[in-house]
């Protein structure tokens, strides 16, 4: 059984393919939805632990290997693996900045690397430990995990806005007040 986490399962290909991440078993598979068929696997690299989906603008699929640090792009038509380039040591989150055709990679050492083409093409380092990013209206959005922030971007990749969630009193235990304040955010 595949456990399906937070964006490692992705409708592709116009809505052809379902391409689901096995992170247990080094692999990724493919389900023809026009058949409702398993069209196959992609077998990944030994230790490579495929997490985060997506697909690019050329409707192939760019696979975040958390296990190696490394993005993986395969094609659900094919059933091949293209390429695999090197990312960072603690990748984590992963997205497609359309307007730029490039793929954008949250690392937790607070590394975001902008890839084009397989190749990496900038690094910037916004804030420690990056969990997930997001490219919403045009703009860039990072999130912490630990500090439970959300830092939107400017175009240089310097954070340009913090959003840190509010600490919530809650009702008293034993008498003391108590706050909930936030930790952890993915």
């Amino acid at each position: 059984a595949i456990e399906i986490a937070g964006g490692t399962l992705v409708v592709v290909g116009g809505g052809r393919y379902a391409v689901a991440a096995d992170p247990d078993m080094d692999r990724v598979w493919v389900v023809e939805l026009t058949t409702s068929r398993v069209k196959g696997k992609i077998t990944l690299p030994a230790g490579s632990q495929p997490q985060r989906v997506i697909e690019d603008a050329d409707g192939r699929v760019a696979v975040a290997l958390r296990g190696t640090g490394q993005i993986a792009i395969v094609s659900p038509v094919s059933m091949s693996v293209l390429g695999i380039s090197d990312v960072c040591p603690e990748l984590r989150g992963l997205t497609l900045d359309a307007a730029n055709q490039t793929l954008l990679a949250a690392c937790a050492g607070g590394e975001l690397v902008t890839i084009k083409n397989g190749a990496v093409q900038e690094i910037t380092r916004p804030a420690p430990d990056l969990r997930d990013v997001v490219v919403t209206g045009g703009k860039r959005f990072v999130s912490t995990f630990r500090s439970a922030q959300l830092i939107e971007l400017d175009a240089h990749g310097t954070p340009a806005k913090t959003i840190t969630w509010p600490s919530v009193p809650l009702a008293p235990v034993e008498g003391k007040p108590t706050t909930f304040v936030p930790a952890v955010a993915w």
